[in-house]
């Protein structure tokens, strides 16, 4: 090999090892630069009134000490004893801020804020929090964990969040984000049960699942097309959403159960496309596919009745809703003041 083409080499290999330490220069100077970003919010945080949690023992000592305070900044790092906030009735803003999952905590009764989990009864009864800001990385909120904050508004709730628990914002009568988050995949028992100012006019294209009494009562609900990958109705699930009109069930589902649909507005509710879709009683027992015990399943109207037939639908649904049945089990069918179900010609 000649002179010349070793210098080559050797000047090739110091290029390298240069390029190599300013990409590390790079990137320990982002590091640096986004950790002096987050003190800085920290601290911002503090002189704006909000109270820095960064450790279990400064909540319990702010809870002892300063128990009017109404602003909390909770650092990602943090280690909380959970429920950590249920029932501190001065709260009325957090900021949660966001975290590594490294620094999760080990001790399952300990809860790292930014990990991703709103963990139960976090929140729960924080009756004058008005608004929670909650990280991107957030996938889970637990069981109960916002129950019965009245006042919380929430206006955007991160899209990252798949699942919401049982009973998680049960009662937030002022809850009203413009959208529920579009990675939303599985919504619990009364998950949304009372939360009257929730309006939504579309659920989240990947959602799968919605549990019993999940939106209950949420009279201000007006959704029409429910999202194409849908696949259980649960018990209960739209009872008492009185804001309803249309709504047109997707092909995907697989099982109604009962009273999914009880005392609604609902002036037609298409399932035509729904060829192999169960239906389920009040026990969660298969009805027979015939028209009659189908509807009675859908809206509740024979719960609780010794005779077996159907009670009063006035109790139950708008008169003259019509209900589009796939066309293996009729036709368009509707209820008229003479107490029946009427069946029409297709059209």
């Amino acid at each position: 090999m000649s002179k010349i083409s070793v210098m080559k080499i050797v000047w090739l290999y110091s290029c390298l090892l240069n390029i190599d330490g300013y990409c590390g220069d790079i990137g320990r100077n982002t590091a640096a630069a986004a950790q002096q970003d987050l003190y800085q919010k920290r601290e911002d945080a503090r002189r704006s009134g909000y109270a820095v949690i960064r450790k279990d023992e400064e909540l319990r000592n702010i809870y002892r000490e300063n128990p009017g305070v109404e602003y909390m900044y909770v650092c990602g790092d943090a280690g909380l004893y959970r429920p950590c906030f249920c029932s501190y009735g001065k709260l009325k803003h957090i900021i949660v801020e966001r975290g590594d999952a490294q620094t999760r905590a080990s001790d399952p009764d300990y809860w790292t804020p930014g990990y991703g989990t709103i963990p139960p009864h976090a929140f729960e009864n924080c009756t004058n929090l008005r608004e929670i800001e909650l990280p991107d990385n957030i996938t889970s909120i637990r069981d109960s964990a916002f129950s019965k904050c009245s006042f919380l508004t929430l206006t955007a709730l991160p899209d990252s969040v798949r699942e919401i628990g049982c009973l998680a914002f049960r009662g937030c009568t002022s809850l009203a984000p413009a959208k529920l988050p579009a990675g939303l995949i599985k919504i619990g028992v009364c998950a949304f049960s009372g939360c009257i100012s929730l309006a939504p006019t579309e659920l989240p294209p990947g959602l799968i699942s919605i549990g019993p009494y999940a939106f209950r009562h949420c009279t201000s609900l007006n959704v029409k097309e429910l999202p194409p990958g849908l696949r259980l109705i649960d018990m209960g699930a739209f009872e008492g959403c009185c804001g309803l009109e249309t709504m047109t069930v997707p092909s995907s589902v697989k099982n109604i159960c009962y009273g999914a649909f009880r005392t609604t507005g609902l002036l037609m509710l298409d399932l035509s496309a729904c060829s192999s879709v169960s239906f389920f009683d009040f026990g969660y027992r298969k009805v027979p596919h015939n028209a009659e015990s189908i509807l009675n399943c859908l809206f509740g109207t024979n719960e609780h009745n010794e005779s077996g037939g159907p009670r009063s639908i006035r109790e139950c649904i708008c008169d003259n809703c019509v209900v589009r049945l796939p066309c293996n089990l009729g036709d368009w069918v509707f209820y008229q003041d003479d107490g029946k179900w009427h069946n029409l010609p297709n059209e």
